[in-house]
């Protein structure tokens, strides 16, 4: 990665990761279990399925086979960074991300974000590679590029902060 891809791409994990630390500031455990209705997800949850997420997403890009050459599609970097955190188009989780109860308490689930996002960011800062020659096949989006998926983990984060504020104020 370039220094200042690289720059910019820290700046956009650190603020997704501000953003959800702020959704869930100071919200009671009994608020952030509680599901806003049948078959919805909780504060909790929606942690949970971020934390899975970003492992799986991480996971792929470690994994990723490589391509001779980088493969650029901004118009596709640009629709992330766009649509990625809007709340109006609701998707249906991989199966990977579904929660399924690991952590029992908001504090454990911001504790594994926090340590996922911290080796997210490792990756950025000690990634010598252009990652647009890391090809991914992703569970929602399809076959993307490294630095499409990073753009993705950042953004996602966003999206479920706003989803965890719809929760507590009872609009989730």
């Amino acid at each position: 990665m370039r220094d200042e891809e690289r720059l910019e791409m820290i700046e956009r994990l650190r603020v997704g990761e501000a953003t959800l630390l702020r959704a869930v500031d100071g919200v009671a455990e009994d608020a952030a279990a509680k599901s806003p209705a049948a078959g919805k997800w909780s504060a909790l949850q929606c942690v949970e399925h971020v934390v899975l997420a970003e492992e799986h997403m991480l996971g792929l890009v470690l994994a990723a086979e490589r391509s001779p050459e980088p493969v650029l599609n901004s118009r596709l970097e640009r629709a992330i960074l766009e649509r990625g955190a809007d709340r109006t188009q609701k998707r249906e989780a991989p199966d990977v991300a579904i929660p399924s109860g690991r952590f029992l308490t908001i504090h454990e689930a911001m504790g594994a974000f926090s340590n996922v996002r911290e080796r997210t960011i490792q990756f950025v800062e000690n990634c010598d590679e252009d990652v647009r020659t890391l090809l991914i096949e992703h569970p929602v989006v399809g076959r993307i590029n490294g630095y499409e998926t990073l753009l993705l983990i950042a953004v996602h984060s966003m999206r479920h902060a706003g989803q965890i504020e719809e929760i507590l104020r009872g609009v989730g």
